[in-house]
């Protein structure tokens, strides 16, 4: 999958919240290999997280590949939001 095709797809937590969608990626040069994505904090449920932590807004957040459980039409997470925000 290209960079172009996976940058604005839509994240959703273990949970089955929209958390955000793809911002960025994370890439380790030496290896060439994809190690996170990065979420943007623009999801509902992303906003309520941090606005509970008293954030004014959602940092974006890495998220491990190894966290990825499908990556399809959107991003579907092994884990919830909560777990790889803290």
């Amino acid at each position: 999958m290209r960079t172009k095709e996976i940058i604005g797809k839509k994240i959703i937590d273990a949970s089955g919240n929209e958390v955000g969608e793809v911002e960025d990626l994370d890439i380790d040069w030496d290896t060439k290999a994809v190690t996170a994505l990065i979420l943007g904090g623009k999801g509902e449920m992303a906003e309520k997280l941090f606005s509970r932590l008293g954030a004014r807004s959602a940092p974006d957040i890495p998220v491990p590949v190894d966290a990825v459980a499908v990556m399809g039409s959107v991003v579907v997470l092994s884990k919830k939001i909560s777990d790889l925000a803290g």
